[in-house]
């Protein structure tokens, strides 16, 4: 609404305004009734628990080892995605024909410890690390060291910069 705006609408939105002003603490009043339970719930899932896009509280849980089908959902405000694919698209940076178009870091990564062949590793925040950026699989919930320099596949690193299965191969070379 602009302030000089004196038509018959923007009195009307101005009414609404004040209306819905005097409800915003009743909804913080909610909101942290329901956060508080569910923050000690959280505890042990800290790790795979991310920042909702929906309502921006970490709330919303990756679910791990459930073939893919709504691997995360908020237990605050219910947003909820069908699959990793659509997970990568929300949570992901980037896209990835700009990434291949343009050059640059992938949205997501596939990951050496679930070896799906799928993209289900993305950089994001967690209950963890809330300022900081994980490498989180969305298919097993686990947290991964970063990215092998030769596969380009997320892994905890058996040498520094080299994944283990990237290991092994040079080990069978020789």
């Amino acid at each position: 609404m602009l302030p000089h705006d004196d038509s018959d609408a923007a009195a009307d939105a101005w009414e609404l305004m004040e209306s819905i002003r005097s409800l915003i603490g009743q909804m913080h009043g909610l909101v942290d009734r329901r956060l508080g339970p569910l923050g000690e719930n959280l505890g042990p899932a800290s790790g795979y628990t991310l920042r909702c896009l929906s309502c921006g509280h970490i709330a919303a849980l990756v679910t791990p080892g459930n073939g893919g089908a709504r691997p995360v959902g908020c237990l605050l405000c219910g947003k909820a995605y069908d699959d990793v694919a659509e997970v990568v698209n929300a949570y992901g940076m980037g896209s990835f024909y700009e990434a291949i178009s343009e050059g640059g870091e992938p949205p997501a990564y596939e990951c050496a410890e679930c070896s799906t062949g799928q993209a289900c590793v993305v950089p994001t925040q967690t209950a963890d690390e809330p300022d900081g950026q994980v490498l989180l699989c969305l298919l097993g919930a686990h947290a991964l060291e970063g990215i092998c320099d030769f596969c380009q596949r997320a892994a905890d690193f058996a040498l520094p910069d080299m994944c283990s299965d990237c290991l092994d191969i040079r080990y069978a070379k020789f």
